[in-house]
């Protein structure tokens, strides 16, 4: 288990009782560790942002009203006094005799650039390391540190049972809490890297046998995770060092992997190899081999459409989210690949289509004129130069493809290949 400095501790409840607070990661962000890229847009917590912006327009309110409690003694009898230095109105409390602002008895009232301090504020919710957030606002790791602590220690003064705290991800790094099946340990694993889908592999401490962190992730639950390193920690040594009486803000220690999704869906959408077909035949004594003119349009648009080299992401073809991306990891295939935030699914839009087999898609050109024939599988397979099996399988899964393309079923009922011809009356 990693180091917990003892100088930052975790967070209690009444009676004594530690509160079960976690601090939400996705493991699909590559911010886990701090030299790995990140996508930090994607993990901002728009509401803590939202609660921690609102609060700081208050404390730097250029504007004498509304009057502030007196920080000193809590006292309501408070005036406007006259500018001490600096553009924050002043105030004077009559009962302890001092002047104060709105900072004043606040983490920030010792901290200077306000405004670069401010700018941190979208970041506190992300999924980033510190030498990153320090990076991207152009600040020294100790000015950057200094105001991370100030927000921590604010967020516990706004909210004390400390689930708003519990939502800051910058400098804080976790590794998943998993078993290992080869060796029996069981704790903290180590970062493993990717796969060439970009799929993030975990790796054993004791034996280093790597596995998927998808592999061990059932739908709708994430993982513990295990804190290795707390930027607040850093903080609080630095600060000590002039503030020796300082109190220690009270933390959570606890982290989940997950999505940065409220909840990952399942995979609701049907595979296509499940979808049940209908019983049909074929008119009595027809055996003719003419094309449906408006059944291969059809087909030719949706083929089209699947083989496109377009990056634009489409809908996920197993959870119907809209929540996808682009993939830029190439593929065997050569079709643009993609990423589901709602499902961790990863996709081409020919997944869960007839087109998903190569030979499929080498075919399709010929094939797609040949739905509409009134002739047997053998017919069609000799005119193709493939198996009749191999055939037979395409046909139904063209037909399942026509079903989920249109669910009333009108253009799949204009398939007549394969189909056994009705008994003469």
């Amino acid at each position: 288990m990693p180091h917990v400095n003892k100088d930052v501790q975790n967070v209690v409840g009444t009676n004594n009782r530690q509160t079960r607070l976690t601090r939400q990661f996705d493991a699909t962000v590559g911010a886990i560790t701090a030299k790995e890229p990140v996508s930090d847009e994607l993990t901002e917590d728009l509401g803590l942002t939202d609660v921690l912006t609102r609060s700081w327009l208050d404390l730097v309110n250029l504007q004498p009203t509304p009057l502030p409690r007196c920080p000193h003694c809590d006292g309501l009898r408070i005036r406007p006094d006259r500018n001490k230095g600096g553009n924050l109105p002043s105030f004077f409390c009559h009962g302890c005799k001092r002047s104060f602002n709105r900072l004043t008895g606040t983490p920030f009232s010792h901290l200077v650039n306000r405004a670069k301090g401010a700018a941190m504020i979208p970041l506190l919710s992300r999924q980033m390391s510190l030498d990153q957030a320090c990076k991207r606002l152009g600040r020294t790791k100790k000015a950057v540190l200094s105001w991370l602590l100030a927000f921590r220690r604010w967020l516990l003064e706004l909210d004390p049972s400390g689930q708003l705290e519990a939502r800051v991800r910058l400098g804080v790094r976790v590794a998943p809490h998993a078993s290992c099946i080869r060796c029996g340990f069981e704790g903290a694993f180590l970062s493993g890297g990717f796969d060439p889908q970009r799929r993030r592999r975990i790796r054993c401490p004791r034996c280093g046998r790597s596995r998927l962190l998808d592999v061990v992730q059932k739908e709708g639950h994430g993982f513990d995770g295990v804190v290795v390193h707390d930027a607040i920690e850093t903080a609080v040594r630095a600060r000590r060092k002039y503030f020796p009486d300082m109190p220690a803000p009270l933390v959570a220690r606890a982290a989940q992997l997950g999505d940065a999704a409220p909840m990952i869906q399942v995979r609701k959408l049907a595979r296509l190899s499940n979808i049940a077909l209908p019983e049909r035949r074929r008119p009595a004594n027809s055996s003719d081999r003419e094309e449906d003119p408006q059944l291969s349009a059809f087909l030719r648009r949706q083929v089209d459409a699947a083989l496109s080299d377009s990056k634009r992401a489409t809908p996920c073809p197993w959870c119907g989210s809209d929540q996808t991306t682009y993939h830029p990891v190439p593929r065997p295939s050569g079709l643009p690949g993609f990423r589901c935030r709602a499902c961790l699914a990863y996709f081409t839009r020919v997944s869960n289509t007839p087109l998903v087999h190569p030979m499929a898609r080498a075919y399709a050109s010929r094939f797609v004129p040949m739905l509409g024939w009134h002739e047997t599988g053998a017919g069609a397979a000799r005119e193709l130069g493939i198996a009749v099996g191999t055939l037979h399988t395409w046909v139904r899964s063209w037909r399942q493809w026509l079903l989920v393309l249109d669910p009333t079923a009108t253009m799949e009922g204009r398939v007549m290949l394969t189909l056994r011809a009705q008994k003469p009356a």
